[in-house]
């Protein structure tokens, strides 16, 4: 991790130009491509002339910062990105805090583009200082490392160490362990500590002098010791998941309010806002469709866009993603047809016209693809009961249902789908065929959908009709992602034929998931309640099959045949 500490010296560097930057007459109200000591700036200034949020531009270099400002122009909660794409998300702050004894002026996440390498905690003057986590896809020591979490300190000499209770997780070729307790500059502190395999198995062994003995016979001492510093991290990591958690609220709170100023600025030349009655009105009509836009708040953000480009589409229109009097008339005439083919439909018995997977992300609450049941009359589970559609979002191809309570659901990863690692999908493809639930394995092959869709990842986890909105979890357990059939990456194709983007047939070994980003930002805009943690201990296949099993659910679906 050590070889990132001159570019977080760079970091203070220019956090330090902006936090003395000299306020400019010229900053007032919403400003574009202003010269801000020498910077350029597009956003909105405050009453003191100072920014409050925008885009700030470096020069000199194509380093960048979004997001909002202090009020005394100061970096805060936003994204701070380097010319080679490595970017850092999270908030400064003023003053030095104290957490535990340790002090910290920052906190966020670091991820490395090149390797998707991250960390993420509280940090001082640029580096890890008291808790965070450190995760690898590329161990550059040697050591295969693949996470590090728990106490961090730095060292001005050297580098960022484990100081403290925390736990190493290492692959080897045919194994992975975990190391826990106690450390001292990157290593094992003389005394007790335990490892843990890939199957749950818990050894004591003992340090003294750099050299390592045992194992030993586990006594109830020593269990309740390790799981004391487990329990130790695990509420670390409950903590800084908590943090990111509202820090990415706000970052999204941020591109919506920010995206309909600057894209409106610098697509008509002016500082001209789409009336937002005309908005509330146009995201009302696109939610009674069925699209998912989030809070219905007059907002022309991201999601709103989106959605009112895929309805574009839908009419064969040029997708503009802006609202206008035409849009609100050709909205209400779509859900005029939708109501009349409804009426058309009572008169006859639904049968069973297709099946699909879901898993459950609480007690209550399932997650499953659109398409398994945008065409359903209703839907139930494989014991007949009903499931209550509560969200179905079109655009990204995803819909939350209500079923029977259920005591086991899915924890959702905090990172993202990353580049290389192995994942497990399961579901029940081919019910009325094969009639039992099935799990296979790969990896993620691509961190992008067809046509570069980043709400999307590539996978070559063999998968077929039937695993449609199945779960996607990692080698911990945790959800990264949901399941789109291949029938659903063929009509993305077939879209993109039409338009001359992509020619050809659909590579083999290639199926598609989207991201749990996304489907966490669904949940967290119908305020859906979610379990969100890594045990970053890795689990045995058997293991992951369980609880993918115990979390997931058939969906019938009765309609009509066209």
């Amino acid at each position: 991790m050590y070889y990132m500490y001159i570019k977080r010296i760079l970091f203070i560097f220019f956090f330090s130009i902006v936090a003395s930057a000299e306020s400019s007459n010229d900053c007032s109200g919403f400003v574009s491509g202003l010269d801000y000591s020498g910077d350029t700036f597009y956003g909105m200034c405050s009453d003191t002339g100072y920014p409050e949020w925008g885009e700030w531009y470096f020069s000199g270099s194509d380093d960048s910062y979004s997001g909002f400002f202090h009020d005394d122009g100061r970096f805060w909660i936003g994204t701070y990105y380097w010319e080679n794409e490595d970017y850092r998300s999270g908030e400064s702050f003023k003053d030095i805090r104290i957490k535990n004894e340790y002090r910290y002026n920052y906190f966020g996440r670091y991820t490395f583009t090149n390797s998707n390498n991250s960390f993420v905690g509280y940090m001082y003057q640029g580096n890890l200082n008291g808790f965070g986590a450190y995760f690898w896809e590329k161990d550059y020591s040697g050591k295969n490392r693949t996470s590090e979490v728990g106490i961090f300190t730095h060292n001005q000499d050297d580098g960022v160490f484990l100081n403290g209770y925390g736990a190493r997780t290492i692959d080897d070729q045919n194994s992975t362990r975990t190391t826990v307790g106690f450390w001292q500059d990157g290593r094992i502190a003389n005394g007790d500590f335990y490892i843990e395999d890939e199957s749950e198995n818990v050894e004591k062994y003992s340090s003294r002098n750099g050299t390592a003995y045992g194992p030993y016979t586990m006594n109830s001492s020593d269990y309740s010791r390790y799981n004391n510093i487990v329990n130790f991290i695990s509420n670390g990591l409950d903590d800084i998941t908590s943090q990111m958690n509202q820090i990415e609220d706000q970052i999204n709170k941020y591109n919506d309010v920010s995206s309909q100023y600057i894209a409106s600025y610098e697509s008509e030349g002016k500082n001209e806002i789409i009336d937002d009655e005309l908005v509330k009105s146009t995201q009302e009509l696109l939610v009674e469709l069925g699209y998912s836009i989030g809070e219905i708040d007059g907002i022309l953000g991201e999601k709103t866009r989106s959605a009112i480009k895929a309805f574009e589409f839908k009419l064969e229109a040029e997708m503009t993603g802006v609202p206008t009097e035409d849009l609100l008339v050709a909205l209400q005439l779509a859900i005029q047809s939708q109501k009349a083919t409804n009426t058309q439909s009572i008169d006859r018995d639904p049968v069973l016209i297709a099946t699909g997977t879901g898993f459950y992300i609480n007690n209550k609450n399932i997650v499953t693809n659109n398409h398994v049941i945008e065409n359903c009359t209703y839907q139930t589970d494989s014991n007949n009961n009903e499931l209550n559609l509560l969200v179905a979002d079109v655009v990204n191809d995803l819909a939350l249902l209500e079923g029977p309570v259920r005591n086991n659901s899915l924890n959702i990863s905090p990172n993202p789908p990353l580049l290389g690692e192995k994942v497990y999908v399961s579901g029940f493809p081919f019910n009325s065929g094969l009639k039992s639930f099935m799990i296979t394995s790969g990896n993620v092959s691509s961190l992008t959908g067809l046509g570069k869709n980043f709400s999307e990842f590539s996978h070559t986890a063999p998968s077929q009709p039937g695993n449609s909105g199945g779960p996607i979890v990692n080698e911990y357990g945790s959800l990264v992602g949901v399941l789109v059939s291949v029938v659903d990456a063929a009509n993305f194709l077939r879209a993109d034929i039409e338009t001359g983007e992509i020619e050809g047939d659909l590579p083999q070994n290639i199926n598609f998931g989207i991201k749990n980003t996304v489907l966490k930002s669904l949940l967290a805009d119908n305020n859906i309640k979610i379990s969100e943690r890594n045990s970053y201990f890795s689990i045995s296949q058997k293991r992951i099959a369980e609880i993918s099993k115990s979390a997931s659910v058939l969906i019938r679906c009765y309609g009509y045949f066209e």
